[in-house]
């Protein structure tokens, strides 16, 4: 009988699959969030806020604007030190600063 090399060879690559055990990606999520309200000293929703997110230690600026209830949100964000600033119209500009914000954890 003759021998076929190639089928030979592509049979044996595809018992080899076979045996190899699946794998899929996997990623280590390390992002964080942060979510606030800007308020005014009678506790009024301020709308259209300009909100800066700012790394301390890589100065990496992320920007937001509040909404009409005067929430925002920063979703996805590294983890690390923070200063959040705070301006609107009419309104003195509010700076905080030592905010820290660790990995938020998903369901998997």
């Amino acid at each position: 009988m003759r021998q076929r090399p190639g089928l030979l060879a592509f049979l044996g690559v595809f018992v080899l699959g076979l045996c190899v055990k699946p794998s899929f990606p996997q990623a280590t999520a390390t992002q964080a969030q942060l979510n606030g309200a800007v308020r005014d000293q009678s506790g009024g929703a301020v709308a259209n806020s300009s909100i800066t997110l700012r790394e301390v230690d890589t100065n990496s600026i992320y920007t937001a604007t509040s909404n009409a209830d005067g929430l925002y949100t920063f979703a996805i964000v590294p983890p690390g030190k923070y200063e959040l600033t705070a301006e609107a119209r009419g309104f003195g500009k509010y700076t905080q600063t030592g905010i820290v914000l660790s990995r938020s954890s998903s369901p998997q």
